[in-house]
Formats: structure tokens, C-alpha cells, sequence
């Protein structure tokens, strides 16, 4: 299982800077944040991945307003998420990872007893994919990695299952996977192993935390057995690192976390 962080967590002034501060803490790759200076730096980025012999994970769109009840913003989300599969593309990254709906309010309305604003919401969100994304991604041959939230987050997709049910609605598309995320299944109550080997078919990408975690300052609590059951399910998918966004690691302690996580069994 290679191991990655975002780059919002790494210390340096330039995107050459960052991976190379990755690259000398062992790091096997880096997940980038969908921004416009991470779009104008792509070449940068290319050149200092092949220069350290480091590689993207993905491209991390994040929220998304694909159900919108707006038009216009609906399709500013597709613009979004195709230049984001782009920039996969350019850094031979595996895919974007996104949030379909990352609120903690409905965006649509309920229309009960016809049908519930989540009802509604996750049709909209499949339609979405289906029509457009899901073959993008195909064309592309890169990834759409859906995420899940908790309740305190987001009012849809709130469980591993639930990306599972969406992807399921696509017949399992080959270019749409679930992500794991093991600090939104601990905040949801989740048995983290349980869930893992329950919907290993569908795991396409992983995040990993320790439900808060801080540099150095975790005890590891459940990294041990969600790392053994990637194992025992057969994954070998990226696994990142997941801390406070925009939280950077002081260069200094960048390494012995690295080789904290890795001693649980992330190799």
C-alpha cells in the first residue's frame, strides 16, 4: 500500500519544495488540492515528481455542487471536476477525489410523501455521474473517487455504504470508486474493520487518521487493524494520510510521522 499526504500538510514555500521534503520522509506520494495556483504550477509539479522519483495520488477536488438545484452551478461542478481529471492525466495520478454533497443542510427540497430530499439528492447525484462524469472518467482512464462524510458534514452519503449504493447505481462502473475514509467512519460510529471488509470491492482509495489526528501526538489507536484488513481484503491502493486541513508538519517531525504511520503496517 503506498503512502501519500496532501500537500496543504507539507512544509515548503514551492510545490518542488514540498515534494522534495516528501520524497526525503520516505513518502511514496502526494495527493494535490484542485486550485489555481496547483493548475498553473502543473508543470512544476510534473517536473520535481520525476526529479525526486515521487508520484501523485490524485487530484483532490473536494466539495462539489453537482446537486445543486441551480443549473449553472451544476454544470460549473462538471467544468470543475473535468479539469481536475485533466490535471490527473498531466501528473499520472490515479484519479479526483470529490465529495458529491459536503453540507449539513439539503440542497433539494423534501417532496414527501413522492419522495425525500436525500431521495432526491442521490438520484440527482447518480444522474449526474451517469450522464457525463462516469464516462469522462472512461475516456480519461482516470478514476472518480467518491467520498463520504459524517452527519456532522454532510445530509447525503454519510457512510461508506452510501458510496457504495451510488456506485452500485452505476453498475459498478469501472472508473467510479468508493473511498475509505477512517476519521468520517469513526465520527459516523462505525465499525472501522467491519465496514472495511464488508465493501472491499468497491474501495478505490483510502484516507487514513487516528479520529483527530495530530502530528506526533497520537497514539495509533485503530491504525493497527485498519491497516491488517486493507491487507486481508487484498487492497493495494493509495492510502493517505489525513490531518487538519490546512495544518502543515514542521519539517523536522515530517519524517518520524511518516515512519509513526508506516509502523502499523502501511507498507
Amino acid at each position: 500500500m503506498p503512502l501519500a499526504i496532501r500537500d496543504s500538510h507539507l512544509p515548503g514555500s514551492t510545490y518542488a519544495e514540498k515534494i522534495a521534503n516528501a520524497r526525503a520522509a520516505g513518502l511514496d506520494g502526494i495527493e494535490f488540492a484542485a486550485s489555481p495556483a496547483f493548475y498553473a504550477g502543473i508543470g512544476e509539479i510534473v517536473a520535481a515528481l520525476n526529479a525526486n522519483n515521487i508520484k501523485a495520488s490524485a487530484v483532490y477536488l473536494g466539495y462539489t455542487t453537482l446537486i445543486h438545484p441551480d443549473y449553472e452551478q451544476r454544470e460549473a461542478a462538471r467544468v470543475a471536476v473535468r479539469q481536475a481529471l485533466a490535471a490527473a492525466v498531466d501528473l499520472d495520478a490515479a484519479g479526483v477525489v470529490f465529495y458529491g454533497h459536503y453540507a449539513r443542510t439539503h440542497v433539494l427540497p423534501d417532496l414527501h410523501p413522492y419522495k425525500s430530499a436525500v431521495e432526491l439528492e442521490g438520484e440527482l447525484l447518480s444522474m449526474e455521474l451517469r450522464a457525463t462524469l462516469c464516462d469522462l472518467a472512461y475516456a480519461l482512464g482516470k478514476r472518480l473517487l467518491l467520498m463520504h462524510a459524517h452527519s456532522g458534514d454532510t445530509t447525503l452519503l454519510r457512510r461508506l455504504e452510501h458510496t457504495v449504493k451510488v456506485r452500485a447505481k452505476q453498475d459498478n462502473h469501472p472508473y467510479l470508486w468508493a473511498v475509505a475514509s477512517v476519521h468520517h467512519m469513526a465520527m459516523e460510529g462505525a465499525h472501522l474493520t467491519d465496514t472495511l471488509r464488508a465493501n472491499a470491492e468497491h474501495i478505490g482509495y483510502a484516507n487514513i487518521s487516528d479520529h483527530g489526528l495530530r502530528w506526533l501526538g497520537v497514539e495509533g489507536r485503530g491504525l493497527k487493524p485498519v491497516a491488517d484488513t486493507l491487507r486481508d481484503i487484498g487492497y493495494t491502493g493509495w492510502v493517505v494520510i489525513e490531518g487538519n486541513d490546512p495544518e502543515v508538519i514542521p519539517a523536522p517531525y515530517l519524517a518520524p510521522m511518516v515512519a509513526f504511520v508506516r509502523a502499523f503496517g502501511f507498507t
